[in-house]
């Protein structure tokens, strides 16, 4: 392993519709969607030249707003790609270019399923692998299937994992993702759905920090929650490296040493254990036989919600997305909103 690597993440924003929310034209969406892969590209360049290994982009970098399209099956299944598809071939080549990994998140057509997916590209510009975004918000189960893996991949610079937006929300995902070996978790975001920015930062070391794993943050910048969310390196102790936030688009990078393993040989119970390594002594250190709750569908807690259920007919999504789009109309032209962006 080299003593260190850099670390990239794109903190930029998407060109979104001209027109009426909820209202776009099939021309305009295709042409915008090149246009965010374009910019993108030009990111990854910028991330390229500073000498990266590993870059990541914001979430769905093709900018393709599915659930606005809810109503549209087809129109929304004839501008997302297959996986490998041109998108990953331009990402392939600007790979090999710089000799950089890149960590790519945009929507994946599989015949007639789409998925929120990210695709590790290796230094030669092969596809190692993807994971498709396992925990999706209401309006995302609308179009998108849930992936069903934890996925993990290889790469030469350590093991990589992936926490997808609202994936970030479940303590038990990173925790996941650790356990499989992850020693960088890549997080490509719309934002941290939280209002208090202090708060979604902790929330990001805090994963960092109790799994060990070192998390590259990249956002996607929206007006709405511009103020307090931000791409960021954070390492495997929980330290903010670099970061970047506001509407200003960037690439942060920052340096660190792999030291996975978080070796501390004169630490406090290093010394009573006889173990240097704080992630190969907690991992000992856990106790598996009782953590069953956490994979149990029916925990405790669901006895106090007995009648909740979550709105998705076509009447309630119908319903939602005319509130939705009104929402995000105000939100464009600076109107007063009744809803709180929050997870």
């Amino acid at each position: 392993m080299v003593e260190k690597i850099r670390l990239a993440a794109i903190h930029a924003r998407s060109l979104l519709p001209s027109g009426p929310t909820g209202k776009p034209q099939p021309s305009e969406l295709q042409l915008l969607k090149q246009q965010n892969i374009a910019r993108t590209a030009n990111f990854l360049h910028q991330a390229g030249r500073l000498g990266a290994d590993l870059a990541a982009t914001h979430e769905c970098c093709d900018a393709v707003n599915l659930e606005s399209l809810v109503a549209d099956r087809a129109l929304c299944l004839s501008l997302v790609e297959t996986i490998p598809g041109p998108t990953s071939d331009l990402l392939g080549s600007i790979a090999r270019q710089y000799a950089m990994n890149i960590v790519a998140n945009y929507h994946e057509r599989q015949d007639d399923t789409l998925y929120n997916t990210s695709v590790l590209i290796d230094r030669l510009g092969r596809i190692t692998g993807i994971y498709r975004k396992v925990h999706l918000p209401p309006s995302e189960k609308w179009v998108c299937s849930a992936g069903d893996a934890m996925t993990v991949l290889a790469s030469d610079i350590g093991h990589i994992g992936f926490a997808t937006c609202y994936d970030i929300v479940f303590p038990e995902h990173c925790r996941a993702m650790a356990l499989n070996g992850a020693d960088i978790i890549v997080h490509q975001t719309m934002g941290w759905g939280l209002e208090e920015h202090e708060i979604g930062q902790a929330l990001l070391r805090v994963r960092a920090a109790d799994n060990q794993a070192c998390l590259l943050v990249s956002k996607n910048i929206q007006s709405v929650n511009a103020a307090y969310a931000k791409s960021c390196v954070i390492d495997n102790r929980g330290t903010v490296l670099a970061a970047a936030g506001g509407e200003t688009e960037t690439v942060v990078s920052a340096d660190l040493a792999p030291d996975y393993d978080l070796v501390v040989p004169d630490g406090f119970n290093a010394l009573f254990s006889g173990v240097d390594s704080v992630r190969a002594r907690h991992l000992l250190e856990r106790r598996p036989g009782l953590y069953g709750v956490l994979s149990d569908e029916q925990p405790p807690l669901k006895q106090n919600y007995p009648d909740i259920a979550l709105q998705t007919s076509p009447e309630q999504v119908r319903a939602i997305v005319r509130e939705r789009d009104q929402y995000l109309d105000n939100i464009r032209h600076k109107r007063p909103v009744k809803i709180n962006y929050h997870w």
